[in-house]
């Protein structure tokens, strides 16, 4: 919650077709339903969690995952399995 969420989002988020918001298994972290409030987006939704996240999008060629340190090590031991 201590990170420049909307600040990073207005650079990011311009930049894709598709957006998932989601969090990390952390008490501290920014829920994904306050993410598509603070930084809106066309084609944005939310998932419950990473999992839920990585199953959700369509037809992408690039998968972009950004965030905690935390949220990318749960992308890594998903992805690597």
């Amino acid at each position: 919650r201590d990170k420049a969420f909307e600040e990073i989002s207005s650079i990011l988020f311009p930049l894709v077709d598709e957006l998932i918001c989601t969090a990390p298994a952390q008490a501290r972290a920014l829920r994904p339903e306050a993410m598509l409030e603070l930084a809106p987006h066309p084609n944005a939704r939310a998932a419950a969690n990473l999992g839920e996240a990585l199953a959700l999008p369509r037809n992408c060629d690039v998968l972009v995952i950004t965030g905690s340190l935390y949220l990318v090590g749960e992308a890594r031991a998903l992805l690597v399995e």
